[in-house]
């Protein structure tokens, strides 16, 4: 039984970094900066999924705003590769220095398209300007794939935005095995919302560093701003833990699985904003436009 379990543990740790990918081992890395990728197979969570399916982000897909790596596709030598959703939750990684540290968090509710493709078109941006990242971006552009691809607010019989302040909830882990665990400081957490108001920024009430990160935020996108008024929250969660976090949303409509037209780049335009504010990347005019997907996926194949 012990050589068993033993046996077990080697193999996790084998998949760990099996699917762990340097992408600056084939080649451009005069930035400086290194551009990795793994998936999380969280304990007791099965999040996996073939987002392909997706006919949203098979859209937004084909016309470059989303990376092809987590879709099905052919390599260069035209063999089949299954969607790379389906090995759990994709996590992102551009390492120029230690500091500052910073996380995007999408898709913390599946259904909310809007925040997922703008984390997509993220990751394009800073893989194409690597040489003005500073210090070091976590980006999750799928917390749940398989939510995403069920079109499913709450998973694992919860809302998990209500329930992070619990270790042993999906939010939970999301909590203590990345933001804690890799000793990232500013938590921007993404969604998309039903109200009249177009693009809101939720602060994590009574404390200081939510508030101040929150507000600039807001100022810089021409968003609403707001002390969020619930617990358990990714943000007010990670505020508990002394990080600089908050919660952006863009309207949608009530029309949750679907992208309505401007609503990932509003989302996208919050995430650039978050991100010169920790100073990890400052944004120019070239950056609100289309980035093409094709160079991240040279370099995962």
């Amino acid at each position: 039984m012990h050589i068993k379990f033993i046996s077990i543990s080697i193999f996790l740790i084998f998949l760990i970094f099996a699917f762990t990918v340097d992408v600056d081992v084939f080649g451009g890395g005069s930035s400086g900066t290194d551009v990795s990728f793994w998936f999380y197979n969280w304990t007791g969570f099965d999040t996996g999924a073939n987002i392909s399916q997706i006919k949203d982000f098979e859209k937004f897909n084909s016309e470059g705003l989303l990376t092809q790596v987590l879709f099905d596709h052919h390599d260069t030598n035209g063999n089949f590769i299954k969607g790379l959703a389906s090995n759990g939750t994709p996590i992102f990684k551009f390492n120029n220095s230690d500091e500052p540290r910073s996380v995007v968090i999408a898709g913390t509710h599946g259904n909310e398209y809007p925040s997922e493709a703008a984390a997509f078109k993220l990751i394009n941006t800073l893989y194409d300007n690597k040489d003005k990242i500073k210090g070091t971006i976590y980006v999750i552009p799928l917390s749940n794939p398989k939510a995403a691809l069920e079109v499913q607010r709450e998973y694992f019989g919860y809302d998990p935005n209500r329930v992070a302040n619990n270790s042993s909830t999906f939010s939970g882990h999301v909590v203590n095995e990345v933001v804690l665990k890799e000793n990232i400081s500013y938590v921007g957490d993404f969604h998309t919302m039903y109200d009249t108001r177009l693009k809101l920024i939720f602060a994590a009430s009574g404390y200081p560093k939510s508030e101040k990160i929150s507000k600039f935020i807001t100022n810089k996108t021409n968003s609403e701003y707001f002390l969020s008024p619930n617990k358990g929250t990714i943000t007010v969660t990670c505020a508990e833990h002394n990080l600089s976090s908050f919660t952006a949303e863009v309207e949608d409509g009530n029309n949750y699985g679907i992208i309505l037209p401007n609503r990932d780049q509003w989302s996208y335009e919050q995430m650039l904003a978050y991100l010169d504010y920790t100073q990890n990347y400052v944004e120019d005019s070239n950056d609100f436009s289309n980035h093409d997907s094709s160079d991240i996926l040279d370099m995962i194949l």
